[in-house]
């Protein structure tokens, strides 16, 4: 019953959740409910995105290191300080048997797209997340809460997110954002 009931919330809630893990290499694998990323994989026209159970991000040590703004804006944006992070989107009917070490296989590990001098709708909420999932990992805090402001589409207006760190132990923590911009 538990099980089943946090499935629900997991994938339904309007909040977040990322379930984040620093690994010997210092790299960080972040397991994150569909909700962030939702909007985007529907402008993908992505097929049956009732679907998807998860987005599994990996940032390499040196991202989550960097001095990140509390600010994502496409325009600062460039294919030279585009952060490394493979992304990989997880179906309902795989979760269960997630190999997160695959790179190969339909649903491996992909890039950011930057096309040109524009960025697609994914890559614009990955780098968003990527900067809260930096600032989140910089503090040693038990807990932290801070504000994160995006421009998540080219053109789109600011939108304001409230981003609530807990540390599970030292190389584990959940963030859980919501969106306070309304």
């Amino acid at each position: 019953e538990l099980k089943n009931t946090m499935s629900v919330v997991w994938e339904n809630s309007s909040d977040t959740v990322a379930i984040s893990v620093r690994k010997v290499s210092g790299n960080v694998t972040s397991m994150v409910s569909p909700s962030f990323f939702r909007p985007a994989l529907i402008a993908r026209k992505r097929n049956n995105t009732e679907d998807i159970s998860a987005i599994v991000m990996e940032l390499a040590c040196n991202e989550i290191q960097k001095k990140r703004d509390s600010f994502t804006a496409a325009s600062a944006i460039t294919t030279l300080n585009l952060p490394s992070v493979l992304l990989r989107v997880v179906q309902k009917a795989e979760f269960a048997g997630i190999d997160l070490h695959s790179t190969s296989g339909k649903n491996g590990f992909e890039g950011i797209v930057h096309g040109g001098n524009r960025l697609d709708p994914m890559s614009l909420r990955v780098l968003a997340f990527t900067d809260m999932l930096s600032r989140a990992w910089q503090s040693n805090r038990d807990e932290l809460v801070f504000e994160h402001d995006a421009i998540l589409q080219e053109g789109g207006n600011r939108t304001k997110f409230e981003v609530k760190v807990t540390r599970l132990e030292e190389n584990a923590i959940v963030v859980v954002v919501r969106d306070v911009s309304e």
